[in-house]
């Protein structure tokens, strides 16, 4: 659960479409300007924790969450947690592939993921660049996939996923000497 606000008082207008495939939502997100808050309590209300990640197709956004602010430009991507608050917003119009999977999905622990949570991952450079191309191209292809196909396509891109977030934390610079010790 989310509460979305319109800047300025416009409308708010949304297109979603999506799959979910294995307990992993793959959606595409078209939508106004807004902004969308998870809170404490819409946290506390919550039954499973996700990690969602976003990429940014068209449009700028800004993420903030853990006291970090990512700032999303077309080709980014970024990873959230769902069990802890956070804010998105979207000054304009935008375009974006959201994949959410339960955190056991990742096999990266919770607090070694936090490191990595509202960081801009660009897009336009290394393994990421051709994970968002990737993400991208699945998108419209995954909901045309028979069962069985969808299945073993989400296992690749969860693999690809969590290969992709695996080098960014060890590339990451660490705050904790422990977290780190810890993930290597």
């Amino acid at each position: 659960p989310l509460t979305v606000d319109s800047p300025r008082g416009t409308p708010f207008s949304a297109h979603m479409e999506g799959r979910v495939s294995d307990g992993i939502l793959f959606s595409t997100v078209r939508a106004s300007g807004h902004s969308v808050t998870r809170s404490q309590d819409l946290v506390d209300a919550s039954a499973e924790s996700y990690v969602k990640l976003t990429l940014q197709l068209s449009g700028t956004g800004v993420l903030t969450q853990d006291d970090r602010t990512a700032l999303l430009s077309p080709g980014d991507i970024v990873l959230y947690d769902t069990s802890r608050p956070y804010t998105l917003a979207f000054a304009d119009d935008l375009a974006a592939v959201v994949v959410m999977f339960p955190h056991r999905m990742i096999n990266i622990d919770a607090t070694i993921l936090r490191g990595l949570t509202a960081v801009r991952i660009p897009g336009d450079q290394g393994f990421a660049r051709a994970v968002g191309h990737f993400l991208a191209g699945l998108a419209s292809a995954l909901p045309t996939l028979d069962e069985a196909t969808g299945v073993q396509v989400t296992h690749n891109t969860m693999d690809l996923i969590a290969t992709m977030v695996g080098q960014e934390l060890r590339d990451a610079p660490w705050s904790d000497p422990h977290a780190e010790l810890m993930f290597r």
